[in-house]
C-alpha cells in the first residue's frame, strides 16, 4: 500500500513511477530463481544521500514508525 506524504515534506524528492518488471536470473545463484514478473507501485525517493538529521526530521514531521519499530507478525 503506497502511503501518501505531504508535498511540504517531499519537497526536492523526485517521483519514481511504478511499474512491472522482471527480477531473478537463471544465471548464477539457485535463490534467485526463476525470473518472474513483479510490480512496484510508484514512490518518492530523495535524488542523493539522506543524512540522519534529515530523516530524524522526516521522521517527526510525519510520524512515521520504521519496520524496526513496528511490531511485524510471526511469518513476517
Amino acid at each position: 500500500m503506497a502511503t501518501a506524504i505531504r508535498a511540504d515534506v517531499r519537497r526536492g524528492m523526485v517521483r519514481i513511477s511504478g511499474g512491472d518488471f522482471a527480477i531473478g536470473s537463471e544465471a548464477f545463484f539457485p535463490e534467485e530463481r526463476p525470473v518472474h514478473r513483479v510490480r512496484v507501485v510508484s514512490f518518492w525517493i530523495d535524488p542523493h544521500p539522506v543524512t540522519n538529521a534529515a530523516f530524524r526530521r522526516f521522521v517527526k514531521q510525519i510520524g512515521y514508525v520504521t519496520l524496526a519499530e513496528r511490531l511485524l507478525a510471526a511469518e513476517d
